[in-house]
């Protein structure tokens, strides 16, 4: 099972949070972290645990563009 379904994958509230990140303050960090983890999402860490947590009601992001 682990093997077929990554623990992490591109949730709309994390892409949206490292979009707005770079654009807005010119932090890349966000976004190089969910590169690096969603390179290979199956290999579980710790230390990323946020990224594999569905939104928190505030975090949804109810509009979303061509191509997410």
């Amino acid at each position: 099972m682990y093997q077929a379904n990554p623990v992490f994958i591109a949730r709309n509230h994390l892409v949206e949070a490292a979009i707005t990140a770079a654009t807005d303050k010119g932090d890349f960090a966000p976004f190089n972290t969910l590169v690096e983890r969603l390179s290979n999402p199956w290999h579980w860490e710790a230390k990323d645990r946020a990224l594999a947590l569905p939104p928190e009601a505030g975090q949804q992001v109810y509009k979303t563009f061509c191509g997410t």
